[in-house]
């Protein structure tokens, strides 16, 4: 950024809570590392100021608008499709931090923290997440747990039993950077590519070591419980789908309708797939579409306005759910004519 005409410094704004700290390869945007953007200011006698408040929330209660985030209730994902306690995961996590002689970590992605605990939430549209931090502290003999997370969504007694059993402290989610700032002279393990700006500023004291290459793994390697869930999740979901590719057959060449628009097909594909046991809702906007919307980049149709479906083009059907075991996906195409 340069300077003013008037020469004066034009800082830049910027939020550390949602900025990634290295380069985010993994979504093709050419964002550079907070590191290399703040250099480029400084050499246009320009910096970064953080920002800890979210401007364009405080512009939507400024025009009235309501700008609350979720407070859906977190709950206990079952050791029956897990296949693992939350008690054997966090021990796990510790190992791994041993060896890479870590003395604490903190995790922000929010996939891991549900597996690793065993919970789930549905703070994110599509996820079962919950928004959190979690951080683990070796103190002496002792391991410190922590939660960092809306309390009024754990207010059901059996997640508050469930932390309890394994000693994990709950903390209100906006007090995770004033904690980190308490640790000192720490080795702390983290995943780089996804860890925010603000975490790395708050133990910006300690060594940090990346965790990247073998935190993730530990969720990724499924256990015979998971593998198992998974094969029925597709066998149920394949049952939903085959009932509404039926339904939409006899509808269009038996009873020779033109009024099922391919925002009624998405519709209809949720509700036959919704009736399969451990169904928990859609994990994106299915992708309904006739002939040339076929073509459009992740086309989801709306209520008004979308085509009818026919007999004579091709259907395109990408849709993905989610389910007590595992997410699952499927796209296909067809022509459904006689």
């Amino acid at each position: 950024m340069d300077s003013g005409a008037d020469g004066r410094r034009e800082d830049c704004g910027l939020r550390p809570a949602v900025v990634s700290w290295k380069y985010s390869s993994h979504i093709n945007l050419a964002i550079e590392s907070v590191e290399k953007l703040n250099a480029a200011l400084i050499e246009n006698r320009s910096v970064l100021v953080p920002l800890d408040e979210n401007l364009v929330d405080t512009v939507w209660r400024a025009e009235g608008a309501k700008a609350g985030q979720s407070k859906a209730p977190v709950f206990i994902h079952d050791i029956k499709y897990s296949g693992e306690s939350a008690e054997l995961r966090i021990e796990r996590v510790k190992t791994l931090l041993l060896e890479k002689k870590c003395d604490a970590t903190v995790i922000s992605s929010l996939d891991q923290i549900a597996w690793i605990l065993n919970l789930r939430g549905s703070d994110i549209p599509f996820n079962p997440l919950f928004k959190a931090y979690l951080t683990m502290e070796f103190v002496k003999n002792t391991t410190n747990v922590v939660l960092y997370a809306d309390p009024d969504k754990f207010a059901d007694s059996t997640v508050q039993n469930h932390l309890r059993r394994l000693k994990i402290s709950l903390l209100p989610y906006s007090a995770v950077a004033s904690e980190l700032k308490k640790w000192t002279n720490k080795h702390v393990g983290v995943e780089l590519e996804s860890v925010n700006a603000k975490i790395l500023q708050s133990i910006k004291t300690n060594s940090v070591a990346d965790l990247q290459d073998s935190l993730p793994r530990l969720k990724s390697v499924k256990n015979t419980v998971e593998l198992n869930g998974y094969r029925k999740c597709h066998i149920r979901d394949g049952a939903g789908l085959v009932g509404y590719l039926s339904w939409l057959d006899y509808q269009l060449n038996v009873e020779h309708r033109t009024d099922i628009t391919e925002y009624m097909g998405a519709e209809k594909a949720r509700e036959f797939r919704s009736r399969q046991p451990l169904f928990m809702g859609l994990s994106f906007d299915s992708i309904s579409s006739i002939g040339k919307n076929g073509s459009v980049i992740h086309y989801s149709p709306e209520k008004e306005g979308s085509l009818p479906i026919n007999n004579r083009e091709v259907y395109l059907l990408d849709s993905g759910c989610q389910y007590l075991y595992p997410q699952v996906e499927l796209s296909i195409g067809m022509e459904l004519r006689m």
